[in-house]
């Protein structure tokens, strides 16, 4: 077995179970997320197997899946606000907590989602997967120190909302 077979199967054993979170968190949808999941390495397979070199295969997996969730809801815009509240969303519900003395954790991922986009996934993709600053600069192309800043705002946005419903974080 070749390195970079080596290497491509150990990131799959380590990386599809927090690609996935990643995935289902902004498709919510298991079946489309563990697609996206499998197309993500399938592109890196194939990238792999054209000779071609990736220096850092977590940040390709994660920028490659963050790269067909957005061709995902480009595929879907046609979908209209309608069609969301017929299948059962409804922001209103989802931002409220259903226990005022404590969150869960499916609340706490409902605030996060709350955020806006480029904070959410700073705070999702450190907090939540455990990537390293670093890697998250890799993944997005920001600078270290922005997302730094981004996360800290984001954390300290996410306690005045848990505080707001009764909570200490």
């Amino acid at each position: 077995m070749s390195t970079y077979e080596h290497d491509f199967e150990r990131a799959y054993t380590i990386l599809s179970d927090p690609l996935f979170r990643y995935g289902l968190f902004k498709v919510s949808d298991r079946d489309v997320a563990l697609d996206l999941v499998h197309e993500s390495f399938a592109k890196a397979w194939e990238y792999l197997q054209s000779g071609k070199r990736i220096a850092n295969l977590k940040a390709f997996l994660y920028k490659t899946l963050r790269n067909r969730i957005v061709d995902h809801y480009r595929e879907k815009k046609h979908d209209s606000l309608d069609a969301l509240s017929e299948s059962g969303f409804d922001p209103e519900d989802a931002s409220a907590p259903t226990h005022a003395d404590r969150l869960d954790g499916e609340q706490i991922l409902v605030l996060i989602g709350t955020l806006p986009p480029d904070t959410r996934d700073v705070i999702f993709f450190r907090y939540v997967n455990d990537l390293s600053f670093a890697e998250i600069a890799s993944l997005t192309g920001e600078s270290v120190n922005v997302l730094t800043v981004r996360a800290h705002r984001g954390m300290q946005k996410l306690k005045e909302m848990t505080h707001h419903y009764g909570t200490k974080t």
